[in-house]
């Protein structure tokens, strides 16, 4: 199981409306797995503006989610604000397209195997 499923399936078993949940990390994009780094948070963000605009808007349009935490990079920081000021909530199509384009990625939570 992803992670990304692992978190869905946690989220769709608080009661609906008892809680809320916010995001974090929606601008991440992996570990830096030795690569050089470019920013200072511990795990590597995404920087384009599509790649952080899908994150935001990934997580504000999950059921039960209803804020996302900033991110720590300044200029990721700008483009997850501007992505959040103009959100358009993802349908179900885009939001199933956003899980199989991150897929990929190593978790920058690593989930033990079951």
């Amino acid at each position: 199981m992803s992670s990304i499923t692992f978190w869905l399936q946690l989220i769709r078993t608080l009661a609906p409306g008892a809680c809320s949940a916010w995001a974090i990390k929606s601008a991440a994009a992996r570990p830096w797995a030795g690569r050089p780094r470019s920013s200072g948070t511990w795990y590597e963000p995404y920087t384009t503006q599509a790649e952080v605009s899908r994150g935001v808007r990934f997580a504000l349009s999950t059921p039960g989610v209803h804020a996302v935490c900033t991110p720590g990079d300044t200029d990721v920081l700008r483009v997850a604000i501007a992505a959040a000021q103009s959100l358009t909530p993802m349908g179900d199509d885009e939001r199933n397209q956003a899980v199989i384009s991150a897929s990929p990625e190593d978790c920058i939570f690593p989930m033990p195997a079951a």
